[in-house]
């Protein structure tokens, strides 16, 4: 009986420390400052040891715009689907959080992360994990992923089977494939890496939205020159009736000439017609301020409209709308 009760007395004394241990270090868990971000045990963002490997180039600073372009221009190839790495719900969290990481961490820290967002699964969009490991390193901000588009386990209790980082001493198994681009370095040994030029890479990023806007502005543009081409081209036509009724009245009348109004409205034409051909030779560059029109094209149009206007071929009305549209194009 005095065996028994010694081993129950052992078994509530080692129970006890057991949760006097756990929670302490629950405790300086929670306290931890390292902590840039976290939600409940399992997602975060934090400061953590490099791993033992050479120094890093900290502290250094980025925009919030500049990791925003760079994370949500990532992608991954699975089973033959490109989809982006980081949803928006991960990028309000992440932009910020490392962004931040990155202007406190020393030489010797990292900025881990752990995230969950919605993404594609076997059927349907679902929950999934995405982990990795930032730093900047000799001129290039380096990403490690852990885990991508993770799988979760909901059966598992986080503070004993947390999501792990990712790390330069261990590559992940995966079925994924990060996917290149211009100013992005996949590691040939370690798919799992990725070291990114900066500046090359927004860029790069800036030249592809850029690319995708400029046929929708094309196409715009052209309707409009084509629409306005129609409409001179239908004036031209009516001067052209008008020019053969008048030579056909009786000779005792003074036919009225509008030839000069009909060659300047055979000009507009052949001017608009040129501008569409101009639109699409002009190769794809930065969209600027400045006008499409240059000062003298401009001023031949807004001549040509207060020619239209004193000869009366054109109404008060007409003549100050189409105005208008020549100045809006400044």
């Amino acid at each position: 009986m005095q065996v028994f009760k010694r081993s129950i007395t052992t078994i509530a004394l080692f129970s006890l420390l057991f949760s006097t241990i756990t929670a302490t270090a629950f405790t300086l868990f929670n306290q931890d400052d390292t902590y840039l971000w976290r939600f409940k045990d399992e997602q975060y963002v934090r400061l953590e040891t490099n791993e033992g490997a050479s120094a890093n180039q900290h502290p250094v600073n980025f925009t919030t715009e500049q990791l925003r372009q760079i994370l949500a221009s990532l992608k991954v190839e699975r089973d033959n689907v490109t989809i982006p790495i980081f949803e928006e719900k991960e990028l309000a969290i992440l932009n910020p959080a490392i962004t931040t990481g990155l202007s406190r961490a020393n030489p010797m820290q990292d900025v881990t992360f752990a995230v969950i967002g919605m993404h594609t699964g076997l059927i349907t969009n679902e929950n999934r994990v995405t982990t990795g490991r930032v730093f900047y390193q000799e001129g290039q901000l380096h990403l490690i992923f852990g885990l991508l588009h993770g799988e979760i386990d909901y059966t598992q209790d986080r503070r004993l089977y947390p999501f792990l980082a990712g790390s330069r001493q261990h590559a992940p198994t995966h079925a994924w494939r990060i996917v290149p681009q211009t100013g992005l370095n996949i590691a040939a040994n370690a798919s799992h890496t990725v070291a990114i030029d900066v500046n090359g890479f927004i860029k790069n990023i800036q030249q592809q939205a850029l690319n995708r806007a400029m046929p929708e502005k094309l196409a715009t543009e052209t309707q409009k020159v084509s629409v306005e081409t129609a409409r001179l081209t239908e004036e031209v036509s009516q001067l052209k009736e008008e020019v053969q009724t008048l030579k056909q009245q009786p000779s005792g009348k003074k036919p009225v000439s509008v030839e000069p109004e009909a060659h300047q409205l055979k000009q507009a034409v052949s001017q608009l017609q040129q501008e569409v051909k101009t639109l699409k030779q002009t190769p794809v560059t930065p969209v600027t301020t400045s006008s499409n029109l240059s000062a003298t094209q401009i001023e031949t149009r807004l001549q040509t409209l207060k020619t239209l206007r004193e000869k009366n071929l054109i109404t008060e009305a007409e003549y100050q709308q189409k105005r208008k549209q020549i100045l809006d194009a400044l």
